[in-house]
């Protein structure tokens, strides 16, 4: 490291740090759009399918439940609802 003996996390990992393991790994997120909130796939940063159909257009409590959903059967290593 350029002029520096310690380390510092970057702005990212320390966000991480204070947030709960089950958050770290999440697969989905909610944003705003012009249409409603849109639940994207963090990886691909494009809008989520499910049964083929994005998921965008949502009201803000839809959304969140779907990432929700999708999140817990992320962990679980369950895509049907992605398929």
């Amino acid at each position: 490291m350029r002029g520096s003996s310690e380390w510092t996390a970057p702005p990212v990992q320390a966000k991480l740090a204070g947030m709960p393991d089950e958050r770290k790994k999440d697969r989905y997120v909610v944003r705003s759009d012009s249409s409603g909130w849109t639940v994207l796939e963090i990886w691909t940063g494009t809008a989520a399918l499910v049964a083929g159909v994005p998921q965008t257009g949502l009201s803000e409590a839809d959304a969140r439940h779907m990432a929700g959903v999708l999140n817990t059967q992320a962990r679980r290593g369950d895509s049907s609802m992605r398929r």
